[in-house]
């Protein structure tokens, strides 16, 4: 999450965290406590931000709390949050 968007919604500032990016570099964030609701479900959760990031990632953990599953279908151009289903295979840790 944006930095700069934290501090309008009171986010709680938990601490720091260390991220390993793909090029194998490790940077140090600071973390606040956040609470997120979809469809009248609400789960809390650690929210990590970064003063240079425009845009709102969301993580396994966040996916498995609401259990949900992330669909993307690149031949339909689209991309789906979807209720777990038993037919479909647990994500790997």
């Amino acid at each position: 999450m944006p930095l700069m968007q934290a501090f309008p919604l009171g986010l709680i500032l938990r601490g720091t965290t260390s991220l390993v990016l793909a090029d194998g570099t490790t940077i140090v964030r600071l973390t606040a406590l956040g609470q997120v609701e979809i469809q009248g479900q609400s789960e809390v959760g650690v929210i990590i931000l970064d003063p240079g990031s425009t845009d709102v990632l969301v993580g396994i953990e966040f996916l498995e709390s609401f259990k949900k599953t992330l669909v993307i279908s690149p031949g339909k151009k689209t991309v789906e949050l979807v209720d777990d289903s038993p037919d479909l295979p647990a994500p790997s840790k």
